[in-house]
């Protein structure tokens, strides 16, 4: 039982750490141009796609769902073609809206919290992280303990990636220890600024009353 107490005690204070390194980064990253955070997306998705087939296949094994085939094009689609999409998106900075007679101020939320559900984890991490990067936001992400391997070692990779492209460090974060208890504590962290919820009934309905 005293085990099980200090897992949860770990879990909590992990989501607390997670919410303190984030914080900075965020504060850091809010200072860089649109420009060059999508320089450093672009690089993070060009790693994304390189171990799209790889992560495909980490996910099945590991969760038993879907078929590598299918996890592949949910990969890329959730990389190559969201950057391809968002390309002359405008993301950031002064845009004036002539037609309604409004000064539009592109600006990230802060730090945020994107929930990776079991069924496509891969596909759902590399499209949070990568929306966040491209907004200028820090991403902690809260992985499904069905997907719990895939999804830490996706995260670490890219985490690597975008540091080594000029983000700051924490700039991707995961959780490694997913209690139900921490995620909720996670969410309801007043550092958190926005949730990404993508998974079952009740997590979702969590993360709209947080």
């Amino acid at each position: 039982m005293n085990h099980v107490l200090d897992d949860d005690l770990a879990a909590l204070q992990e989501a607390r750490d997670l919410v303190a390194g984030a914080l900075p980064a965020a504060e850091a990253f809010a200072r860089f141009d649109p420009a060059d955070a999508w320089g450093i997306a672009e690089q993070v998705c060009r790693a994304c796609v390189d171990r799209a087939g790889h992560y495909a296949q980490m996910a099945v094994e590991e969760t038993g769902i879907g078929r590598t085939q299918d996890k592949l094009f949910k990969n890329l689609l959730a990389s190559r073609d969201l950057m391809a999409f968002h390309r002359l998106s405008a993301l950031g900075g002064l845009r004036v809206d002539e037609e309604r007679r409004m000064l539009l101020v592109g600006r990230p939320a802060g730090v945020v919290m994107g929930l990776v559900a079991s069924t496509s984890p891969i596909a759902t991490l590399y499209f949070k992280v990568l929306s966040c990067l491209m907004t200028r936001n820090a991403v902690i992400l809260s992985p499904h303990p069905l997907a719990l391997r895939c999804s830490i070692d996706a995260a670490d990779y890219l985490s690597k990636v975008a540091q080594a492209a000029g983000a700051p460090a924490n700039i991707i974060q995961i959780q490694r220890i997913p209690t139900l208890e921490a995620t909720h504590a996670l969410m309801r962290n007043p550092g958190v600024n926005l949730v990404l919820a993508t998974g079952v009934g009740p997590m979702v309905r969590a993360a709209y009353s947080s």
